[in-house]
């Protein structure tokens, strides 16, 4: 005899597949939305000087970025 108002209901110890799958869905599109973001920064980044990149504390593999034979002909002159 139990004491219970509410008659026990089974615990699920798994999500369906469908629940599943859409939240896997959903994982990978804010991965990759937050990958894209990531991506545009560092290339809108890559156009500042050397001096710049050191004082925002930029990390030094993004120093040895190729940034074309115009930046370096730039820098290269005495102003």
């Amino acid at each position: 005899m139990t004491t219970a108002v509410c008659p026990p209901l089974p615990i699920p110890l798994h999500r369906p597949w469908w629940q599943r799958a859409r939240d896997a869905w959903q994982e990978w599109r804010s991965e990759r939305s937050r990958s894209e973001l990531e991506r545009d920064l560092w290339q809108s980044l890559g156009g500042l000087s050397e001096g710049t990149l050191r004082d925002i504390g930029a990390p030094e593999w993004l120093h040895e970025v190729e940034r074309g034979v115009e930046l370096k002909r730039l820098e290269s002159q005495r102003w």
